[in-house]
C-alpha cells in the first residue's frame, strides 16, 4: 500500500509584496535607516555608498538568511576542535557514565539516563501480505503509543567473523582440520573481495519523569508483538556501540583523542565523518520503503529521531496554519492568482487536521540522517556521492549542513538528542511506511554451519537444528549445483562432529565418503549388506504394519481394498509363526518375504472360490520378490553403521526396484534418528 507524506505544514504567511512578516520587519528598519542616512548635510555621493552598505545587509537578511548564515558561521567557530579531556569535549560528547544497563548523559545543564535496545530484524519481503499488514499496524499502534521521544539508530560495522572461527576451531572433529583450514579460507577470501559491512539495529529510549524501566518493557512487548526480538543492552555492550562508532580504542574509554570539524565534514582521531539530513521527502511511500536505503551499499550510519507532538499543541497549531494559509489563498483569489503549491499544503494541513481529530492519526517530527564514514576526503566525496544518489532515487532531498557537522555529529550519536533539528511534520499513517526493521543482515548462531550468503552479501551462519523443524530441501535446475551445494553443507557438518547419512541414488556421493574416511554401503543385487522390508527395524508391531500396506503399494502397484485386508491378515500370522506381536520389544528373527508367500499359500487354500483370485494375485506379485529377479530383498537385515559418516550406495540397484529400496532405507533412517 502506499500512503501519503503532507507537504510542510507550517507555513509562512505572506504580508505583502509575498513577503513574511520577519522579512516586512527587516525591510522597514532597512528603510528606516537609509531614510536616516539621506538626511544627513554631507555630499549626496557620500550618502550613496554609505546607503549602500544597510541596503547591502538588509537584502541579505531578507532574501539571503543571514540571520542563518551568522548563527551557524558562529556556530562552527564555536566547535572547531575539541581535544580528549577538554571541557569542551565533554559538553560536545555528552557521554557521563555506563552504567550496569543503561548510559547517563548530560544535554545543556541536565542529565538523563538512555537505555538502549538491539533489534533482531525480520525479513520483510518474503513475509506473506497480510503478514506484512499486521507488522505495519502494530508499528502504528506502537508509535501511537509513545508519549516520548525515541530514536533508531542502524550502525555499520566492518564484517569480523574472527570469534565466530575460533570457536569453529574449538569444535572441529578430530581428523577434520584440513576442512576447518579449507573452510577459514574459503570464508575470509569470499568477505575480502565482497568488502560487505554488517548493519546492527538499535533503539534509543530516554528516561521521561523517572519511569526508563517501565518505558523499556513498554517498548519491549510492543516490538515482540511484531516478531522483532528486543534485547536490552548491558554495560558492555553500550560501551562496543559508542566506540565503534567513532572508531575509539579500547584503551581509549568513550572519548576520542580529538575531534576537527571543517565546514563540511569532521576528522575523528584519523577517520572522516560527513553527516546528510534528509531536507525533502517523497510525496507518497510504500511500506518498508526505508529498505532501499537501509541495504545499500557503503560505510555510513542511520540515524531516525520520532518526537511525538504534543496533541493539544498539535490542534492549535494546525489551526493556526489552516487561517494563515487560507488568508493568503483568499488574498491570491482576489488578485485573480492560482497559488498550486499553496492550495495542496492547504488541503493536506485540513486533511492531518480531520485525522487527528478523529482518532487515526497523530503528528510526529521526523529527522533522518545519515553519517558517511571514510578515511580519505577522495574516499568520502566517492561515499558522499553513491549515498545522495541513493537519496535521490527514493526522492529524498538530501542536504550536507554546511557548517554544523558538530550538531549533526551529535544528532547521530545514540543519545536521541536531535541536536541538528532538520525536523518534519509526518503522521502515523506513513510514519508506519517508515518501518526500519526490514533486512536481516550477519546471522551469526552459536554452533552455526556457513550457509551460503543472504541478498545483503553476508554470510548466514545458522544452526538448523536450534529451529522448531529441522528438515529442508534444495530446489534448483538441472545442472544448476544441488549436489554440489550438497556436498559443501556436508562437508561443513562433519567438521563440526554431526553425524551425516546419505542415500546416494546415483554413486556421486561414494568419493566423497572415501575422501572424509565415511562408510559406503553398497545396496545392490550382488551386495552382502540389504534390508529385509518384514524386518521391524525398531518400529512397534502396529506401527510396522501400517509402514508395510505403504510399502506393498510401491511393490506390487495399486491395491483393491480386499488385497490390503488379505495382506494385513497375511502380515500378522507370518509374524506370529516367529512369535511376534504387540507385546514384543526387540525381536530377534523376523520373517522374510518367503515366509509371507508361504503364509498367503496357506491362506489361500483356506479362502473361498472367489478369494482365491485376489491370494492368486498377490503371490503373483510377490514371487518376483522371493524367487524372481528381485529375489536379493528375501534376507535378513545385514548393515552397521559404526561411523559419522554413512553413504548408502544404491547407484548398481534396478530401477525398476529403487523406489523400494528407497523407501526401507528412509524409513530405517528414520527409526535411527528417532532412537
Amino acid at each position: 500500500m502506499t500512503y501519503e507524506i503532507p507537504q510542510e505544514l507550517q507555513y509562512k504567511e505572506r504580508i505583502v509584496f509575498g513577503l513574511t512578516t520577519l522579512q516586512v520587519v527587516y525591510a522597514s528598519i532597512t528603510a528606516f535607516i537609509i531614510i536616516l542616512i539621506f538626511r544627513l548635510r554631507v555630499d549626496i555621493w557620500w550618502r550613496v555608498g554609505i546607503a549602500s552598505i544597510p541596503l547591502i545587509v538588509g537584502l541579505l537578511l531578507i532574501f539571503g538568511n543571514l540571520t542563518e548564515r551568522a548563527q551557524d558561521l558562529w556556530f562552527y567557530f564555536r566547535t572547531r576542535r575539541f581535544s580528549k579531556y577538554t571541557k569542551a569535549m565533554k559538553e560536545w560528547l555528552g557521554h557521563i557514565s555506563v552504567e550496569k544497563d543503561h548510559l547517563t548523559v548530560r544535554l545543556g545543564k541536565q542529565q538523563r539516563r538512555i537505555a538502549i535496545l538491539s533489534i533482531e530484524p525480520v525479513n520483510y519481503k518474503i513475509k506473506p501480505t497480510q503478514e506484512k499488514e499486521a507488522i505495519i499496524k502494530s508499528f502504528r499502534r506502537f508509535l501511537n503509543s509513545l508519549d516520548f521521544p525515541i530514536q533508531l539508530f542502524i550502525s555499520t560495522d566492518p564484517l569480523d567473523l574472527t570469534s565466530y572461527l575460533q570457536q569453529l576451531s574449538q569444535r572441529t572433529a578430530q581428523g577434520h582440520e584440513h576442512l576447518f583450514q579449507s573452510h577459514k579460507a574459503s570464508i575470509l577470501d569470499i568477505m575480502r573481495k565482497r568488502q560487505t559491512h554488517n548493519r546492527q539495529f538499535y533503539l534509543i529510549v530516554p528516561e521521561q519523569d523517572g519511569a526508563l524501566d517501565a518505558q523499556v518493557a513498554v517498548v519491549q512487548n510492543t516490538l515482540a508483538s511484531m516478531h522483532l526480538k528486543p534485547q536490552r543492552l548491558t554495560k558492555t555492550a553500550i560501551t562496543s556501540v559508542l566506540q565503534r562508532q567513532f572508531n575509539i580504542k579500547k584503551q581509549d574509554g568513550l572519548t576520542p583523542t580529538y575531534v576537527i570539524n571543517k565546514p563540511t565534514y569532521a576528522d575523528i582521531d584519523g577517520h572522516l565523518h560527513r553527516v546528510i539530513a534528509a531536507h525533502g521527502y517523497p510525496r507518497t511511500v510504500e511500506d518498508g520503503w526505508l529498505d532501499k536505503l537501509i541495504t545499500a551499499e557503503g560505510n555510513f550510519d542511520i540515524s531516525l529521531h520520532i518526537e511525538p507532538y504534543p496533541i493539544d499543541q498539535t490542534l492549535l497549531m494546525l489551526n493556526r496554519e489552516i487561517q494563515k494559509q487560507r488568508a493568503d489563498l483568499y488574498a491570491a483569489q482576489i488578485k485573480g492568482q492560482f497559488l498550486p503549491s499553496l492550495d495542496i499544503q492547504y488541503n493536506d494541513t485540513k486533511n492531518v487536521l480531520d485525522g487527528i481529530q478523529r482518532g487515526e492519526n497523530r503528528l510526529f517530527q521526523v529527522s533522518l540522517y545519515l553519517d558517511i564514514k571514510a578515511t580519505t576526503p577522495e574516499q568520502l566525496d566517492t561515499q558522499t556521492r553513491r549515498a545522495t544518489s541513493y537519496l535521490n532515487s527514493m526522492l529524498i532531498i538530501p542536504k550536507i549542513p554546511t557548517l554544523r557537522m558538530a550538531a549533526g555529529l551529535q544528532s547521530m550519536l545514540p543519545h536521541a538528542n536531535n541536536a541538528l533539528a532538520q525536523r518534519r511534520f509526518i503522521t502515523t499513517q506513513a510514519l508506519g511506511a517508515f518501518f526500519p526493521f526490514t533486512s536481516p543482515f550477519l546471522v551469526l548462531e552459536d554452533n552455526g554451519v556457513f550457509l551460503g550468503l543472504n541478498r545483503n552479501g553476508l554470510p548466514i551462519i545458522k544452526d538448523i537444528f536450534a529451529l522448531n523443524n529441522a528438515n529442508g530441501s534444495i530446489l534448483a535446475t538441472s545442472g544448476s549445483g544441488k549436489s554440489y551445494t550438497s556436498k559443501l553443507l556436508i562437508s561443513r557438518y562433519l567438521m563440526s562432529g554431526t553425524k551425516v547419512i546419505v542415500i546416494d541414488p546415483q554413486g556421486e556421493y561414494v568419493k566423497l565418503a572415501k575422501e572424509y574416511k565415511g562408510s559406503v554401503i553398497d545396496i545392490s543385487r550382488d551386495s552382502e549388506t540389504i534390508i529385509n522390508p518384514l524386518d521391524l527395524l525398531g518400529h512397534s508391531f502396529v506401527e510396522k504394519r501400517l509402514a508395510l500396506l505403504d510399502l506393498f503399494n510401491i511393490m506390487f502397484g495399486q491395491l483393491t481394498e480386499g488385497q490390503r485386508a488379505i495382506l494385513d491378515r497375511a502380515v500378522s500370522k507370518t509374524y506370529a509363526l516367529r512369535a511376534i506381536n504387540e507385546d514384543t520389544k526387540t525381536p530377534t528373527d523376523p520373517p522374510t518375504l518367503g515366509d509371507l508367500y508361504h503364509q498367503l499359500e496357506v491362506l489361500k487354500r483356506q479362502s473361498t472360490m472367489y478369494e482365491r483370485s485376489s491370494y492368486a494375485t498377490l503371490q503373483n506379485r510377490l514371487s518376483m520378490y522371493v524367487d524372481g529377479v528381485f529375489s536379493f530383498l528375501n534376507r535378513p537385515t545385514k548393515i552397521k553403521l559404526d561411523n559419522n559418516f554413512v553413504v548408502f550406495n544404491i547407484g548398481n540397484m534396478p530401477k525398476q526396484v529403487k523406489p523400494v529400496i528407497m523407501f526401507l532405507l528412509l524409513d530405517y533412517i528414520y527409526m535411527r534418528m528417532k532412537q
